[in-house]
């Protein structure tokens, strides 16, 4: 399948990706949030948009320089800093998938990924705050400024942002941090459990080495 780049993206691929995000359990009916970038030009879907039966004619469009019409997602500010800063990004996707928010709760500034395939596409995924009284400012700043760098950015018990050239790219991203978040935290749940019965049976191996001490074996007489 040929790279999906900034020329061949179409508002019909927006809709269609946002769609696949609810599709793949990345949100429920109404949550998270997409854009795809133009030239100058933004289009994104509309605050409260039900994915299932989003169409073209709902999406809002912008210019990146002008201000934010009304309906327009509230993440619109974080899409427009997202491009600003940096000009080879032509999609945004903003998804709630589970297990990314839940390592996010773990404490840390960043996931790292355990499997093969996650650390080859993003080695460090950025955690960031925002607070309650400006939540929505405090994301646009941080997360933009994280996508400068890396592919994606997860707001701390909230969701995860995925920048790319192109919405397929946003999309494989978002998709492959999702299942590397849930192999992570499966590893957590199951490694101290190992970790208890290692050291039980250390404990129990050292308990029988102090008895056969305090009582050898008599050996039989030949």
């Amino acid at each position: 399948m040929p790279v999906q780049g900034h020329a061949t993206m179409t508002p019909g691929d927006l809709v269609r990706i946002y769609r696949r995000m609810r599709e793949y359990g990345l949100n429920d009916p109404h949550s998270g949030n997409a854009s795809l970038r133009l030239g100058n030009q933004v289009w994104i879907t509309p605050h409260g948009a039900w994915a299932e039966e989003l169409t073209d004619a709902e999406l809002v469009l912008l210019d990146l320089d002008s201000e934010i019409p009304t309906g327009a997602s509230w993440d619109t500010p974080l899409h427009c800093a997202t491009y600003r800063k940096q000009k080879a990004h032509g999609a945004v996707l903003h998804g709630h998938g589970l297990y990314s928010v839940a390592v996010s709760l773990l404490g840390g500034s960043s996931f790292e990924p355990l499997d093969f395939e996650g650390r080859l596409s993003f080695p460090r995924v950025p955690i960031v705050d925002s607070s309650p009284e400006t939540p929505f400012e405090d994301a646009a700043r941080a997360v933009s400024e994280a996508l400068r760098e890396h592919p994606l950015a997860i707001v701390r018990g909230h969701g995860v942002y995925s920048a790319a050239a192109s919405l397929e790219e946003a999309w494989h991203h978002l998709a492959a941090l999702e299942w590397s978040a849930e192999l992570a935290w499966l590893h957590q749940e199951v490694s101290p459990r190992a970790s208890r019965k290692t050291a039980g049976r250390d404990r129990l191996r050292a308990r029988l080495s102090r008895q056969s001490a305090k009582n050898p074996r008599r050996r039989p007489r030949s």
